[in-house]
């Protein structure tokens, strides 16, 4: 929601928020905070790998979705083809 506002920066305090208070992560929160990343850019870069590894370490990293999102966050923060198979 605040991606659509322009607001990815409160997008990632939200996730920081749910990590903290032990919440469930599923692909659509998943893909939202890797839209917000994308939004910020390659200052985010850092975050998105970390991101990505949670991702993996909770096999949700063959999700469709979340390829693209991968994808898209990889490319618009100067590092494309990441989101593959180099962080395996």
């Amino acid at each position: 929601m605040y991606n659509k506002c322009g607001k990815p920066n409160k997008s990632i305090e939200v996730y920081d928020q749910m990590i903290a208070h032990n919440f469930k992560l599923t692909e659509i929160t998943f893909t939202n905070i890797l839209t917000a990343i994308s939004n910020i850019g390659p200052n985010a870069l850092e975050r998105g790998k970390q991101i990505h590894q949670q991702i993996i370490q909770q096999k949700l990293d063959s999700n469709e979705n979340l390829q693209s999102a991968l994808d898209d966050m990889y490319e618009k923060c100067g590092e494309p083809i990441k989101s593959n198979s180099e962080l395996k």
